[in-house]
């Protein structure tokens, strides 16, 4: 070896040290759609393959009775459950007092 190469050996290297980065904005710009979509699939695969117990409701159209044929102080309908109603709607007076 001569003289030149060792002393290119003993010079010090002047590059800074490289860092690990720090994740931009922008990582988190396209992480961010990325990980709500991947939520909405997910959430559709496990409703339409595990698809929760859906409670099945009956219904049923009432019928009168026609008065002659019941008997009187009898009831012309017995049923259970519960109604639903479709519209809903708030009454109050424009003037209090």
């Amino acid at each position: 070896m001569n003289r030149e190469s060792l002393v290119k050996q003993l010079k010090i290297d002047r590059e800074p040290e490289r860092r690990p980065t720090r994740r931009s904005w922008r990582t988190w710009l396209w992480a961010f759609p990325i990980a709500a979509a991947t939520s909405v699939v997910v959430a559709l695969a496990w409703f339409l393959i595990v698809r929760p117990d859906i409670t099945h409701v009956d219904t049923v159209e009432a019928r009168g009775v026609a008065m002659g044929s019941a008997q009187h102080g009898a009831a012309l309908l017995d049923a259970s459950g519960y109604v639903v109603a479709l519209r809903e709607a708030t009454v109050s007076s424009k003037i209090t007092g």
